[in-house]
């Protein structure tokens, strides 16, 4: 028993530890887009080329939050509790941020107002929105996943990433639906390959080795487009 809870305690770390590093990848991103730092690649000087490098393994950061989330949540049940303190800490923030702006002599109108008390339902925090539909959805998609066969699943998947990525990266247009991974269909195909991962792996990836070719050939992929 000693050794069974020892095995359960370095696995939760290990995920920990994953979570906090796609954290620290996220911040990155946003320290070097809100600094200015990314700049145009026009002038390749070696700041700029290494920047656009970071941002590269960076932005991977979102994505691998959100495969942990799902990894977790497909085995996990919905408490209306935890959603109830997420929307809290949401509403939290914002509100307190908006009475601070106001002692500060900011000015809102009624709809400004009615943006921040309701922030989940106006998409003030584009991430909080989607975290929070996607775990009102949570049942849903494990009781689906529950029904489904490794094929079934293995192509539903496939049929997102055509839709989600193929069409949108090749074609020389901008889609009306496409918000670039930043919503709740990006979060659902991430959840849905989290479900995968967790109930019958990806054989290929289990030797670390490969793990990071694959992350390496994705970074330059990224950086030369």
């Amino acid at each position: 028993m000693g050794l069974e809870n020892f095995g359960k305690r370095k696995r939760n770390a290990n995920i920990e530890l994953i979570r906090i590093i796609s954290m620290l990848m996220i911040i990155s991103v946003h320290a070097m887009y809100k600094g200015g730092i990314l700049l145009s690649l026009d002038n390749p000087t070696a700041t700029v080329v290494s920047s656009w490098v970071l941002e590269c393994i960076g932005v991977n950061g979102l994505n691998l939050f959100m495969l942990i989330t799902g990894y977790l949540m497909v085995k996990s049940d919905f408490k209306i509790g935890r959603l109830l303190e997420i929307v809290a800490q949401v509403m939290f923030y914002s509100v307190a941020i908006w009475l601070v702006l106001v002692a500060f002599g900011n000015r809102y109108s009624t709809y400004e107002v009615l943006r921040v008390i309701f922030p989940i339902h106006n998409n003030v925090y584009w991430f909080c929105t989607a975290y929070v539909l996607l775990y009102l959805l949570s049942p849903v998609l494990r009781a689906g996943i529950q029904h489904m066969t490794k094929a079934q699943l293995g192509a539903a998947i496939v049929l997102l990433l055509i839709f989600e990525c193929a069409f949108k990266t090749l074609l020389p247009i901008r889609f009306t639906e496409d918000e670039m991974g930043y919503d709740l269909i990006w979060f659902l195909v991430m959840f849905l390959i989290a479900a995968y991962i967790r109930l019958y792996g990806i054989k290929f990836l289990e030797k670390p080795l490969k793990a990071y070719v694959l992350h390496l050939i994705c970074v330059v992929m990224m950086f030369l487009w």
